[in-house]
């Protein structure tokens, strides 16, 4: 996991030390952006998620996980570009997690970072998921139930 913390012109990058090109100011993006993209694949949907899902993106987040759980019981959401996943996205994929047993269905998780998981296993919401590494292994599973 990789950030960025601007402070008084001082930017330093979560696993490097600072350096003298660290410490110029510089001009960062202070909004968070996030991007989450749905595809369909036979019966299942695929929702890709890149950038960070914090407070201010999960909404985002909850509204396509609220369709996708709305129109399939098979879902797979890739994390592979999210970098970052505050309790609000926590959130999220616990109501997806709830929507699709309710409907007696799956939902697998795809790349999810070691600081994620970490936050995930303390949590207990580690043991609620199916975690692989692709989105083809995710689909392989998926097409078994």
């Amino acid at each position: 996991m990789s950030f960025r913390l601007s402070v008084i012109g001082f930017t330093l990058n979560k696993r490097e030390k600072p350096t003298a090109d660290s410490r110029k100011p510089t001009a960062t993006k202070l909004l968070q952006t996030m991007k989450v993209t749905t595809t369909e694949q036979d019966d299942i949907t695929v929702l890709q998620v890149t950038g960070d899902i914090d407070s201010k993106t999960a909404p985002e987040f909850e509204r396509n996980a609220r369709a996708a759980t709305d129109s399939s019981k098979k879902i797979a959401i890739d994390l592979t570009e999210v970098g970052f996943m505050s309790s609000a996205g926590l959130r999220v994929l616990l109501m997806v997690y709830r929507n699709i047993r309710t409907q007696n269905g799956n939902v697998v998780l795809v790349g999810v970072s070691e600081d994620i998981q970490d936050v995930m296993s303390t949590t207990g919401f580690i043991n609620f998921f199916s975690i692989v590494e692709t989105v083809d292994e995710a689909l392989v599973i998926l097409k078994q139930d």
